[in-house]
């Protein structure tokens, strides 16, 4: 009898998690795949004539000191582009893990 409710315990304690888990994850996949739009907007400026006049201006000195410019750097976009993409084939194992169980 006590295992019994013990193994009830624990079951209730894992769908509880793992209920509040969903819930935040979806809060968060919603609001990341909003963002995607904009962050395709930035990889585009970064494969653009654009970035590259931005960059050479920022080279020149033009750009004020004060004026956040991560933006022009080789790897800022970049690596953030990468781990994106590595986001977006975890989430493809993930799915594809959690629809052939059962």
């Amino acid at each position: 009898m006590k295992e019994v409710i013990q193994r009830i315990n624990k079951m209730e304690k894992i769908l509880n998690d793992s209920e509040k888990s969903l819930n935040e994850f979806e809060k968060v996949l919603g609001d990341f795949e909003k963002n995607q739009e904009k962050f395709e907007e930035l990889e585009n400026y970064y494969f653009s004539e654009k970035w590259k006049e931005d960059k050479k201006y920022d080279e020149q000195g033009k750009v004020p000191k004060d004026i956040p410019s991560w933006v022009l750097s080789e790897d800022g976009i970049w690596n953030l582009s990468v781990r994106n993409k590595e986001l977006g084939i975890s989430l493809i194992k993930l799915g594809l893990r959690m629809i052939e169980k059962n």
